[in-house]
């Protein structure tokens, strides 16, 4: 069941050009049945490519977690902070998983 949903947000609006978007930061979720955050990813790509990248913290350097050429849905451990790359046109929204 998902806990929270949120769109990964291109900071000027548009979702088109190439842009990186707002960090998301994931919740320290109470009442997580296990000890790992997990999440489900959708991203909605027109066209180019969409980066997904995390970090455990703001100290730490963004890793490449996956590159997307088409849409998708799927579910992965998060990390503390999410972002996207997209080279084009693409949405995202992460959502916490109870």
């Amino acid at each position: 069941m998902a806990n929270k949903v949120s769109k990964l947000t291109e900071p000027a609006g548009l979702y088109s050009g190439g842009y990186t978007s707002n960090i998301y930061k994931c919740s320290n979720n109470p009442n997580s049945n296990n000890n790992s955050q997990r999440g489900v990813i959708q991203v909605h790509l027109d066209s180019g490519e969409v980066y997904l990248q995390m970090r455990l913290s703001s100290d730490c350097p963004w890793y490449t977690a996956r590159k997307y050429t088409s849409s998708i849905v799927e579910e992965m451990v998060l990390a503390g902070e999410i972002r996207i790359v997209a080279t084009n046109k693409a949405e995202a929204w992460v959502a916490e998983l109870l």
